[in-house]
């Protein structure tokens, strides 16, 4: 295929009008508008127009939107946010559970989803580490500086195989007793070929 090439001042000219077409100056310097006329030495002055009245912008003239009537409990405007992110959640593809929860009223709420099972995947990872370190924490377990290497390339990189050590380490039981406490109350565990008992999963 040619390339075809374009002289420097064309392009330039063409840069130049690659501009906002609203900038008069701009369009008059790109050849859009005609040069104005020569004003004649006898030529009277343009008679005063009258300037027309302001016209109220949109912003005042719109009303606010009205205030949805759920969920209660919650302020106009955070019932206001919850009905636009609904909106967004309407077109997203997949399942997405949410619980809000407001620390001051108390009042919660809680999406279609909010109640569905789904895959935790590699957020299982981050289960582990909370129960490894509140462990170490309490005295529990002592976490070498190997296994916060270990630990690490597991949130990182979300190494599968640094995930299998630390869980098969400490066993099972160590885990999924401890999950409840950070609420993990209803995670289930699917057989896992080649491996005995709760896995954490791939």
């Amino acid at each position: 295929m040619r390339r075809r090439t374009f002289p420097l001042a064309s392009a330039r000219r063409a840069a130049a009008c690659a501009g906002s077409a609203l900038a008069l100056a701009l369009l008059a310097g790109c050849g859009l508008m005609g040069a104005p006329a020569a004003k004649s030495a006898n030529s009277a002055p343009p008679a005063q127009q009258p300037t027309p009245s302001a016209a109220p912008s949109p912003a005042h003239t719109a009303s606010a939107p009205a205030c949805p009537a759920v969920p209660a409990r919650f302020s106009c405007a955070m019932r206001l946010r919850i009905a636009a992110v609904e909106r967004y959640l309407r077109h997203r593809p997949g399942m997405i559970g949410i619980v809000l929860r407001d620390r001051s009223t108390g009042a919660v709420w809680r999406n279609r989803y909010a109640g569905s099972q789904i895959y935790m995947a590699s957020t299982s990872k981050l289960a582990m580490a909370v129960t490894l370190l509140l462990q170490d924490q309490a005295g529990v377990i002592h976490l070498s500086s190997a296994d916060r290497a270990v630990m690490y390339q597991m949130l990182h990189v979300s190494s599968d195989n640094a995930a299998d050590d630390l869980w098969f380490k400490y066993g099972a039981s160590f885990y999924t007793s401890f999950f409840p406490r950070i609420g993990l109350t209803g995670a289930v565990y699917l057989p896992q070929a080649g491996v005995t008992g709760p896995y954490w999963g791939r």
